[in-house]
């Protein structure tokens, strides 16, 4: 995101023909959309064990997103991956060692206080906790008012609803979610969004239908790989030509390059991998992400995307004396300066940071291609 990010409260979305509600609406500016996105929200055991709070025993993963909050809340519009599951049983919750996503409830009251209004729940870990995790789950995001693309409490739903539309200062925004797989295949009962070229064109060119802007989510990609390989490009491909205006793409859990796209005469936007906002990863490329930042301008020839830029975000995790540690993202511009983290963790912190400006540069000057 960047230095510009507009300062706005952050607006409600208004849920159009989804049975999702929206949350309370607040003051619009007419025709333009602050819109911010962010990678891989997950929630490896020691997070949960994190979160516990002994005062309600009660799980509370507010701590973890605050610092954070001032970013996401900085747009109209905040978008992220939530690569877990809410099961609804203590049971299901992460167990250790495992990469069985299962957390408490409360993790929905964290997302929504955090300031996001919509998630992709279209994640290879979308069925961790089978069909009943992902009924459980959008039930919970819709409690909080968030609402959700790539998965649904039945296939009848999909059926339905199988693109997510929602109103914003007088935009009509179309969004649809995939997946490429899931670990656990096919949730029971539920439905989940499977990336195939034909779903992905057939999805973009109904959602282009009555919108002014479609995005697209795609989980995809390898895995710390950190610039996007030729499937990555060819689902891009597909889904740029079939009518997507911006391209949101996570999984790899490391950054991966944000390019402006000329197809027909439009610039898109397309960013490959948002990196983990979110995670218990420690090693070097995976300790953090970006806050991606643009606008969405309606205008005589249609929405223009301008302003991009971007905020980098630092997983610091801190351990003091023998209870769990605490998990805090950071915005990483702020705690450059020596002396308000340990040694190490600044050390890292200020590697993150450089590899990230190393690969995205400035805000300014994002990477410019043409079809």
């Amino acid at each position: 995101m960047s230095a510009r990010l507009t300062s706005l409260a952050l607006l409600s979305l208004t849920a159009v023909a989804s049975a999702q509600a929206a949350p309370p609406a607040r003051a619009a500016t007419p025709g333009t959309v602050r819109f911010a996105a962010v990678g891989d929200i997950m929630t490896h055991w020691i997070q949960i064990q994190a979160a516990w709070k002994p005062s309600c025993k009660c799980h509370d993963f507010a701590p973890m997103f605050a610092d954070a909050r001032p970013l996401l809340e900085d747009a109209d519009v905040t978008f992220g991956n939530l690569e877990t599951t809410m099961p609804g049983d203590p049971r299901r919750y992460t167990p250790k060692g495992t990469v069985l996503f299962g957390a408490p409830d409360s993790l929905a009251d964290a997302v929504a206080g955090a300031g996001f209004d919509v998630v992709a729940t279209a994640n290879n870990h979308a069925a961790d906790t089978g069909g009943a995790g992902v009924k459980n789950t959008l039930a919970q995001l819709d409690r909080v008012g968030v609402l959700h693309a790539g998965s649904w409490p039945t296939p009848a739903a999909r059926a339905a609803s199988p693109v997510l539309r929602f109103e914003k200062n007088g935009l009509r925004i179309a969004m649809v979610a995939y997946s490429y797989g899931s670990n656990e295949g096919k949730p029971d009962g539920a439905a989940l969004a499977t990336l195939a070229q034909g779903t992905l064109e057939a999805d973009v060119r109904t959602a282009r239908n009555g919108a002014d802007v479609v995005i697209v989510s795609l989980h995809f990609g390898e895995q710390y790989e950190r610039k996007p390989n030729k499937k990555q490009r060819e689902f891009v491909a597909v889904a740029l030509a079939a009518g997507a205006d911006v391209v949101l793409g996570h999984h790899p859990h490391v950054l991966q390059p944000i390019e402006r796209i000329e197809v027909d005469g439009r610039s898109r936007l397309v960013a490959w991998s948002l990196g983990n906002f979110v995670a218990n990863y420690r090693m070097r490329y995976t300790d953090g992400g970006i806050v991606l930042g643009f606008t969405l301008e309606k205008g005589p020839q249609g929405v223009i995307i301008k302003d991009v830029g971007y905020r980098p975000v630092y997983v610091h995790v801190e351990k003091d004396g023998p209870d769990a540690p605490r998990f805090r993202i950071l915005p990483a511009l702020d705690y450059l300066t020596a002396g308000r983290l340990p040694a190490s963790a600044h050390k890292a912190l200020q590697q993150f940071v450089a590899d990230t400006t190393e690969l995205l540069g400035p805000a300014a000057g994002l990477t410019t291609a043409s079809r």
